[in-house]
C-alpha cells in the first residue's frame, strides 16, 4: 500500500473525515458516483498513521471532557 502523503492529502483529509464521519456525507465514499475519490478516501483514511491521529484526538477530547 502506498504510504506517502501529499500536501493535498494533508489539507483535504481532516475536512473529508469531518464530512464523512460528522455530517454522514456519502459523496466521498460512494464508488458508483466518484470511484477515484472513494478509492482515495478509502486508502488514506485507513492508514495506520491517520487512525493514530484520530485516536489521539479522541483521547484528548475525552481527557478534556469534551467527548
Amino acid at each position: 500500500m502506498h504510504q506517502e502523503l501529499t500536501y493535498a492529502d494533508l489539507i483535504h483529509l481532516p475536512y473529508a473525515t469531518l464530512l464523512v464521519e460528522g455530517a454522514k456525507y456519502t459523496g466521498l465514499t460512494d464508488a458508483t458516483k466518484r470511484p477515484n475519490v472513494a478509492r482515495w478516501y478509502g486508502d488514506i483514511s485507513t492508514r495506520e498513521s491517520w487512525i493514530n491521529v484520530q485516536k489521539a484526538k479522541h483521547d484528548w477530547l475525552v481527557k478534556a471532557g469534551m467527548a
